[in-house]
C-alpha cells in the first residue's frame, strides 16, 4: 500500500510538473508548446487517485481548450471544452457549466457551426437561470448577444454586449470580460471596423493569458 500511495505522489507531481510547464509556455505565447504539456498531463491523470481525476481532467481539458482555440484548432477546443462540460457536470458545478458553456459557445462560433452556436448559448443562459447569480447571468448574457450577432442584430448587440463589457471591468469579472471584449471585437469586424477590432481583440489576448495559466475562465 505505502509503493502505491508513493507512486500516486510521484504522478501528481508529474501532472503539476506538466501543468507548470504548459502554464509558462502560454505565458510565452508558445501554445503548441502548451498544448504538448496539457495532452502529456492527460494522459496521465488515470494515474491519480479516482477522487482528484474529475477536477483534474476538467482544468486540463479548459488549459487545452484555450490553446487550442488561440491556435485556430477549432474542433480540437470544441472537443476539450465539451469534456470540461461533462467534468463540470460530474461536479455538479453550475459554475463550471457556465464557464465551459460559454468557452464552447465561441469556439463553435469561429468554427461556423452557427446554429450549434445558437442551442448552446441558449443551454448557457438557462444554466445560469438555474443558478440564480446575478454575476453569471452578466456572464451569460454574452452568449445572448453573440445570437444576436449571428442574426446581424447589431445595434442591440452592440448596446447588449457593452453593458457586459463595463459590468465585468467594474465587478472584476476576468471570463466576463474576455468574452465580452471578444464578440466586441468580432462585431467591429463585422461592420469593417478593422482597427477597433484589432485594439479589442489584441486586450482579450492578455486576458487569454491569465485565464490560461490562472484557471480564472
Amino acid at each position: 500500500m505505502l509503493c502505491i500511495s508513493n507512486e500516486a505522489r510521484d504522478f501528481e507531481r508529474a501532472v503539476e510538473f506538466l501543468v507548470h510547464a504548459g502554464d509558462n509556455a502560454t505565458k510565452l505565447y508558445a501554445y503548441a508548446e502548451a498544448e504538448k504539456h496539457y495532452t502529456h498531463a492527460l494522459s496521465l491523470v488515470e494515474k491519480l487517485p479516482r477522487e482528484k481525476q474529475p477536477e483534474e481532467l476538467l482544468k486540463l481539458y479548459q488549459k487545452r481548450g484555450t490553446v487550442n482555440h488561440a491556435l485556430s484548432r477549432f474542433p480540437l477546443a470544441i472537443g476539450d471544452f465539451t469534456k470540461m462540460l461533462e467534468q463540470a457536470r460530474q461536479l455538479n458545478s453550475l459554475d463550471l457549466q457556465s464557464e465551459a458553456l460559454n468557452a464552447l459557445t465561441t469556439s463553435l462560433f469561429f468554427s461556423h457551426r452557427l446554429e450549434e452556436t445558437a442551442a448552446r448559448a441558449g443551454e448557457a443562459l438557462e444554466v445560469a437561470d438555474r443558478a440564480g447569480s446575478q454575476a453569471m447571468r452578466r456572464y451569460d448574457d454574452v452568449s445572448n448577444c453573440a445570437q444576436a450577432t449571428l442574426l446581424r442584430r447589431t445595434a442591440g448587440c452592440q448596446a447588449c454586449i457593452g453593458y457586459v463589457i463595463s459590468t465585468a471591468r467594474t465587478l472584476d469579472l476576468q471570463p466576463a470580460l474576455l468574452t465580452g471584449l471578444t464578440w466586441r471585437g468580432c462585431l467591429h469586424f463585422f461592420q469593417s471596423e478593422y482597427e477597433a477590432a484589432v485594439k479589442l481583440e489584441t486586450e482579450a489576448s492578455v486576458w487569454l493569458q491569465s485565464c490560461a495559466t490562472d484557471f480564472c475562465c
